[in-house]
């Protein structure tokens, strides 16, 4: 039982970890992104939108990656479970 707490307690702030992640480099790629945008004398609400626009798109690409990437587990550990088993 103790063991159980523990992973789950080191689930759950791997899971936070990520999240803290996410939000710093998506954070850090938007204002890059619109930093570089007013620099080159976009006006700034111009600038913020090419920067969103441009951060959602890389956002779906990670998505379907993502979505790719479990599928493929999800195929792999049905075909290993049909698989026979030895004695």
């Amino acid at each position: 039982m103790a063991a159980s707490r523990r992973c789950q307690r080191v689930l759950t702030t791997v899971v936070h970890l990520g999240q803290a992640l996410g939000i710093a480099v998506t954070g850090t790629l938007f204002f890059s992104l619109r930093e570089g945008a007013a620099d080159d004398g976009d006006p700034l609400p111009l600038a913020s939108s090419a920067a969103m626009s441009s951060v959602a798109v890389r956002l779906a690409v990670l998505a379907v990656a993502g979505a790719a990437g479990g599928i493929a587990l999800t195929r792999a550990v049905r075909q290993a479970q049909r698989a026979p088993r030895e004695p």
